[in-house]
């Protein structure tokens, strides 16, 4: 469903990361703060599409960078959520680590 599973020598995860459905939580250590931070971002940058979108200013019927930017908002209240991020384990898979793994 998600790929093949990490390799045991994967940084960044764990033995429940690899033994768990779903996609890989290279987040697993993430403090409580970071996670309530993105969804106080995510929340503020979808509020300001509302408010684009209330001034008249854009139409969200057509395509336009409001589009990218609600991605954007959406993708951070899931991140905050599920404590995963599609950006993370790219960047995971390319070998970065995370600070203090």
């Amino acid at each position: 469903m998600w790929g093949r599973r990490p390799s045991p020598d994967f940084p960044g995860t764990t033995a429940a990361d690899r033994d768990s459905w779903g996609p890989p939580r290279f987040g697993a250590t993430h403090s409580v703060m970071e996670r309530i931070l993105r969804g106080i971002a995510g929340f503020v940058v979808l509020l300001s599409v509302v408010l684009l979108w209330s001034s008249h200013e854009v139409d969200l019927l057509r395509p336009t960078w409001a589009w990218l930017t609600t991605f954007v908002g959406l993708n951070l209240l899931q991140s905050a959520l599920t404590d995963w991020c599609p950006m993370m384990w790219f960047l995971g898979k390319l070998g970065v680590r995370r600070a203090g793994a």
